[in-house]
């Protein structure tokens, strides 16, 4: 089980190593920054490649002690990437 913080909200959450073959999975967390709604992802490979070349304001990359391709994005970016990559 991993126990940290995402967007300044405490989230527990199991992932699962199927869980991390999609190709966008979603932590059950958002938050309002300067009024604006952001969500936290975890992308894979064809998904990080396409969102690092979008608006750099609409999204952040988050680096921490593990290794992957996390994201806190902005919700309007956060609709196309549920549209482009529905599960």
């Amino acid at each position: 089980m991993t126990n940290r913080k995402y967007l300044n909200n405490p989230c527990t959450e199991i992932f699962l190593p199927s869980d991390m073959l999609k190709e966008i999975t979603i932590v059950p967390s958002d938050a309002i920054v300067d009024g604006e709604k952001w969500y936290t992802i975890f992308a894979g490979r064809e998904s990080s490649a396409w969102l690092r070349k979008q608006d750099r304001t609409q999204w952040y990359e988050t680096h921490g002690k593990f290794n992957v391709n996390m994201f806190d994005v902005h919700n309007e970016l956060f609709v196309i990437i549920r549209l482009k990559w529905a599960t």
